[in-house]
């Protein structure tokens, strides 16, 4: 999958998912906006490193965050880092299945 490819599944997942709502319930309110953020930033970062594989960049951005999150144990921004590395572990699972990395 080209970097191109990868921000345009990326976006398309903004323009298809539901914004959160006010009256949603908290955790779910939490995790829509959250996995949007991780998907605005995993777009910034493949933008910002052209010549790194977009696999590569969402690997280390789902690393990242995993690491934020075990830092913050416990707390709403633990909570928060967790949400964004499991969306980009979820949505760097889904490109492998898809095989959207090996074309």
């Amino acid at each position: 999958m080209s970097n191109d490819m990868a921000i345009q599944a990326l976006i398309e997942f903004l323009n298809e998912s539901e914004e959160p709502q006010i009256g949603w319930p908290e955790d779910e309110f939490t995790e829509v906006s959250f996995s949007r953020w991780a998907a605005g930033e995993l777009i910034a970062a493949i933008m910002d490193h052209p010549m790194v594989s977009a696999e590569d960049t969402i690997e280390e951005f789902a690393i990242k965050m995993r690491t934020f999150s075990c830092a913050g144990r416990d707390t709403r921004a633990g909570r928060i880092f967790s949400i964004a590395s499991q969306f980009a572990y979820e949505t760097l699972e889904l490109f492998r299945e898809e095989h959207m990395f090996y074309e």
